[in-house]
């Protein structure tokens, strides 16, 4: 789950914090994967909180990612670090994946697990993962699909709190899932995992 454990790192980082700027969540339709240059991005978004780079696939890609966390901020769950993160890969300096994290209360990334088990391998199309799950917080292109005709879509929500027994001490909750669509979008691989309790 490479990008959206970068993703839920940096939420994680902002425990009990107010920092970063604000910004609001893309729309899908105004990121467009191997079209959006990487100046687009920063032209909408701002000089980043973190840029690297790493290796997917044997490619070098370029990551830059924004985050925010306001103390005071409402969240989804009671009890909550509010906070949130959106990071852009890049290849030859085209986007070629983003993920969204988000546990305030009016854009999280919660998504119903539940209805998981009604997504099959080599049956469920594209438009039916969406019916069933919303729209994803993220999507890759190759070469962060091992195919160029794949695509990937992520599904990740993460919250930290507090533990009621010691303040030293954090409980974090983390699911996600990751969809891998073959050329002709129908779900070709299915991985999750869920960490902790809400």
């Amino acid at each position: 789950m490479k990008l959206n454990l970068l993703i839920t790192s940096l939420i994680l980082l902002l425990v009990g914090c107010s920092v970063g700027r604000d910004f609001v969540r893309p729309e899908q339709s105004s990121l467009l994967l191997g079209k959006t240059a990487h100046d687009k991005i920063i032209e909408l978004f701002g000089s980043p909180y973190s840029k690297g780079i790493k290796v997917v696939n044997d490619k070098n890609l370029i990551t830059v990612c924004y985050a925010y966390a306001k103390a005071s901020g409402k969240t989804l769950y009671k009890g909550v670090n509010p906070g949130k993160a959106i990071c852009f890969d890049f290849y030859n300096d085209y986007l070629v994946g983003y993920s969204f994290i988000s546990s305030f209360k009016t854009d999280n990334t919660n998504f119903d697990e539940s209805r998981i088990s009604l997504i099959k391998k080599d049956r469920t199309t594209k438009n039916e993962v969406i019916e069933i799950l919303g729209e994803p917080s993220g999507i890759s292109i190759y070469p962060i699909t091992k195919n160029e005709n794949e695509t990937e879509f992520y599904y990740v929500y993460a919250h930290e709190r507090t533990s009621k027994v010691s303040k030293n001490k954090s409980n974090i909750f983390l699911k996600e899932l990751n969809i891998l669509l073959n050329e002709y979008n129908v779900v070709s691989e299915i991985k999750s995992n869920i960490l902790g309790e809400p």
